[in-house]
């Protein structure tokens, strides 16, 4: 997957957060108020506010002034809250899916695209209480890209990946303060798609109230074949000459059809000739034996 170069050469060692429920419907100015009693106002860069999902972003000019923050937290509504870095150093990054065999220098040899590997740092999933392996890889980044994506191949296999700090997006709404199960725009069960019908590929009904009894080629729509074997492919590819390449097969059916039944009916005779022979063996005299 391309990586967008200005997307990741963006910074943000100077911005720092904290979120809670209780918070939401404070204004810019209630934080500003808290921040004055720590720290200098012209020290204070932006002050961002997610009313969704009572998210507070704070940004400051220089490492002093985000550090006196880190350390001594700020008080909102008679509670002490702690202000987290945006931007951690480290990312834990989830793999899954990758095949057993797969080394782990490989392995981080892939993830090497999307930041530094910390030295030592990948371990394997095992089953609790046992040294049988899950398939998991556990591994640590810096310096990572902005978005880590959720779906990528190492090689021929594709993989999953989920990394913390920020780094997956959700599938609902491209966000990535939370996971995807906790999306407020994740369609509920009664909004989602009708299920297919897999005769015919239709979405008004399911399978057991197809009109069709024989599954429907899904190029042409017509019964009879299936979308491999679909001459709509042919007519694309061979162009003008589809029709002679199709009598062609048909002829080299035919002939395997004669030969086959030519066989059977060899065999056939031969069986006949064979009982023949025995019966005749039977009917005859026997001779006695020389001295």
């Amino acid at each position: 997957m391309a990586v967008d170069a200005h997307k990741a050469q963006i910074k943000r060692h100077l911005s720092i957060h904290f979120g809670i429920s209780f918070t939401k419907g404070i204004t810019h100015t209630d934080v500003l108020n808290e921040l004055k009693s720590l720290v200098d106002q012209n020290e204070i860069q932006t002050i961002q506010i997610t009313e969704k999902e009572c998210i507070h972003v704070v940004t400051v000019h220089d490492q002093n002034t985000k550090h006196t923050l880190l350390t001594r937290g700020i008080n909102l509504i008679n509670r002490y809250i702690r202000m987290v870095d945006v931007e951690q150093q480290v990312t834990n990054v989830t793999i899954k899916d990758a095949p057993c065999e797969m080394s782990d220098v490989t392995i981080c040899g892939h993830l090497s695209k999307f930041g530094d590997v910390v030295q030592g740092s990948l371990d394997r999933g095992l089953i609790k209480d046992t040294n049988i392996e899950t398939g998991t890889r556990y591994v640590q980044l810096t310096n990572c890209i902005p978005i880590i994506p959720t779906a990528t191949k190492f090689g021929r296999f594709s993989v999953r990946m989920f990394a913390d700090n920020n780094r997956t997006e959700c599938p609902y709404c491209t966000r990535t303060d939370h996971p995807s199960y906790r999306c407020t725009n994740k369609p509920s069960r009664q909004n989602q798609a009708a299920r297919k019908c897999y005769r015919c590929n239709s979405t008004t009904h399911t399978i057991k109230d197809c009109p069709h009894s024989e599954k429907l080629c899904y190029r042409c729509g017509k019964e009879g074949h299936i979308q491999r074997d679909c001459q709509t492919d042919d007519q694309e590819m061979y162009g003008d000459y589809v029709h002679d390449i199709q009598e062609g097969r048909d002829a080299n059916k035919n002939d395997s059809f004669t030969e086959d039944n030519n066989s059977e009916e060899l065999i056939v005779e031969l069986n006949k000739t064979t009982e023949t022979v025995f019966e005749q063996t039977k009917t005859l005299p026997s001779q006695p034996l020389k001295q």
